[in-house]
C-alpha cells in the first residue's frame, strides 16, 4: 500500500507542472493576433474601410450615415448586376420605405458595419423606391434611367471631420 501511495505521489509531482502549464491564463502567442482579428470581424468590430471582403449578411445589416455622421437608414438588401458581377444598388430602408441607391454613392466607414451615403437625408427620403419582393423596378430600363438621373442630380456631400482622432477614409 505504501508503495502504491509513493508511486501515486511521484506521478502527481511529475504531472503537476504539465497540468499547471495547460491551465495557465496567459494567452498563447501562436495565432493570437489573427484569432483576435477573426473574432472582431465575427463580432462586427472591424471598421468597414479595413475589410477587403464582406459577406452579404454583414452588408444587409449595416447602418447608413450621412456625411455628418447622423444615421439615416439601414441597408436591407443589395442588388448584383448579373452581367458584370458587380454590386449595382443598395436598398436602404428609411422611414418605412425601401430606397434605391447606386452602390457607388456609398463609402465604407471607419466604423464597424457602417457606410456613409454621399448625400443628405432629404435626398434619401426623396430617392426612388422599390418593391424588395420583386425588384421589378430595377429590371425596367426606363426605371434604371430614372434612378440614375435622380442620383446624378443630387449634390455630393463633403465629409465631416471624423471623430476619435482617426483620419477620414481615403477616396
Amino acid at each position: 500500500m505504501t508503495k502504491f501511495l509513493a508511486t501515486t505521489a511521484v506521478a502527481m509531482m511529475l504531472a503537476s507542472p504539465v497540468w499547471a502549464q495547460s491551465q495557465s491564463s496567459e494567452p498563447s502567442d501562436h495565432g493570437a493576433a489573427s484569432h483576435q482579428s477573426a473574432q472582431n470581424a465575427k463580432l462586427g468590430k472591424v471598421p468597414m474601410n479595413e475589410l477587403s471582403m464582406v459577406g452579404s449578411d454583414t452588408l444587409r445589416k449595416s447602418k447608413v450615415r450621412d456625411a455628418s455622421g447622423k444615421q439615416i437608414g439601414k441597408i436591407d438588401d443589395i442588388v448584383v448586376d448579373t452581367q458584370s458581377g458587380q454590386v449595382a444598388y443598395a436598398i436602404i430602408s428609411a422611414n418605412g420605405k425601401d430606397h434605391v441607391v447606386p452602390w457607388q454613392r456609398l463609402q465604407a466607414s471607419n466604423q464597424p458595419e457602417t457606410f456613409t451615403l454621399n448625400a443628405n437625408r432629404q435626398a434619401l427620403d426623396s430617392a426612388p423606391t422599390v418593391d424588395r419582393s420583386t425588384l421589378a423596378e430595377l429590371r425596367n430600363p426606363q426605371d434604371q434611367q430614372r434612378i440614375a438621373a435622380f442620383w446624378q442630380n443630387q449634390p455630393q456631400q463633403a465629409e465631416a471631420p471624423s471623430t476619435g482622432g482617426e483620419p477620414p477614409p481615403a477616396h
